[in-house]
């Protein structure tokens, strides 16, 4: 027993040792105990006027260019929230065909609603003649798209091209009963059940004969390159809609469409997944108010007037949202947005004034001070 005892006080007492030996106190080094040598500027009063005054200039220069590129870009937007119907004596217990959709919304008003489509018109002149590339644009109000379970509710991997493939990240709007099957929408969830589906057609009064031009839309290249070639694709190698509705067998189309996607034009190049006003729609907004790009139009003048026909099919009263159509041009810095020219201007601004004061500041300062004072302190002292 003396022998097991002293054996276990040895290593008892070797353990103590080595935990010593392994203490986490860092080492006496220069780098461990932030020794080395550091630049530490002091910033004197000249110093940050110099700094203020160099980087307050180059933001005005920035922006005044950015200014001037912006304001030569034009702009006119129809407001047709409110757009009362072309044929008034169709629709005899409604205003405006806002107002038909929101009250025929409801189940004991469907069978007054099936079958017909509010038609309206806008009529409207531009200031200045736009440039011949002129971008069409829809635009919501009060839409907030940037909602967290909107925003997710979608699945990449069935836009990819596989059309029966369906996350539950799509629910509520997962699949549904279809006769007496449960068929996956294609495509599923929110984002793609809610898809912008009012159509434009724009016209011009020819002044020799009155009649009604009709100005050309285009309605493709619209969608980011990005993710036409790589986040959207139809299933196989359909070269007909015919072959692209058999790829989408087994599938039925969201509860607020009224064809299937293989159906949303007559050529399979812009139907099913890749068709680019689906891609543009599911590119979800940030702020609640936004425009989405609809067709391209070669050139507005001011000498015309243009009428603007609608096929009012997106109600917006439930969210109390308004919409429009802003036609505009583009340069280099974008569309015709002055919040980044004025953000320059305004900070260069600023720090151009706060380095007039701060030189103000230091003239003043160093002629009141003297120099001297502290020299004959030293030689009291």
């Amino acid at each position: 027993w003396n022998i097991l005892f002293a054996s276990a006080s040895y290593l008892m007492a070797k353990g103590e040792n080595s935990d010593e030996k392994k203490s986490k106190k860092p080492s006496d080094a220069r780098w461990k105990q932030q020794k080395l040598p550091a630049c530490k500027p002091v910033w004197s009063g000249k110093l940050v006027a110099i700094v203020f005054g160099c980087v307050g200039l180059l933001l005005i220069i920035i922006g005044a260019p950015l200014y001037e590129t912006v304001s030569k870009l034009e702009e006119a937007t129809v407001d047709y929230t409110d757009c009362k119907p072309i044929s008034p004596e169709n629709f005899p217990n409604y205003t405006t065909c806002a107002e038909f959709l929101e009250q025929t919304a409801t189940p004991s008003h469907l069978p007054e609603r099936h079958g017909k489509e509010c038609i309206c018109e806008m009529k409207f002149n531009v200031s200045a003649d736009f440039d011949p590339t002129v971008y069409m644009y829809y635009r919501l109000t009060n839409f907030y798209q940037n909602h967290r379970r909107y925003v997710n509710s979608r699945d990449d991997n069935q836009l990819a091209g596989s059309p029966r493939e369906t996350t539950s990240e799509c629910s509520p709007f997962r699949s549904g009963t279809l006769g007496n099957e449960e068929l996956p929408y294609a495509p599923c969830g929110m984002i793609a059940n809610s898809l912008f589906n009012d159509t434009f057609t724009l016209f011009f009064s020819n002044g020799s004969s009155g009649q009604e031009v009709e100005v050309n839309l285009t309605r493709t290249g619209i969608a980011w390159s990005s993710d036409r070639e790589k986040k959207f694709s139809n299933p196989g190698n359909p070269s007909n809609i015919g072959q692209l509705c058999t790829a989408f067998d087994g599938t039925q189309h969201p509860p607020n469409w009224n064809r299937n996607a293989c159906q949303l034009t007559d050529t399979v190049s812009n139907s099913g997944f890749v068709n680019e006003d689906l891609i543009v729609w599911m590119r979800t907004a940030a702020f609640p108010t936004f425009r989405k790009l609809y067709a391209k139009v070669d050139g507005l003048q001011t000498v015309r007037e243009y009428t603007l026909r609608i096929n009012y099919r997106y109600p917006v009263s439930a969210f109390s949202g308004t919409k429009s159509v802003v036609f505009g041009t583009t340069s280099a810095v974008g569309g015709r947005n002055f919040f980044l020219p004025i953000a320059y201007l305004v900070v260069g601004s600023i720090l151009v004034a706060l380095a007039v004061i701060f030189v103000v500041i230091h003239l003043v300062v160093e002629r009141k001070r003297d120099h001297g004072y502290w020299k004959r302190v030293r030689e009291f002292k």
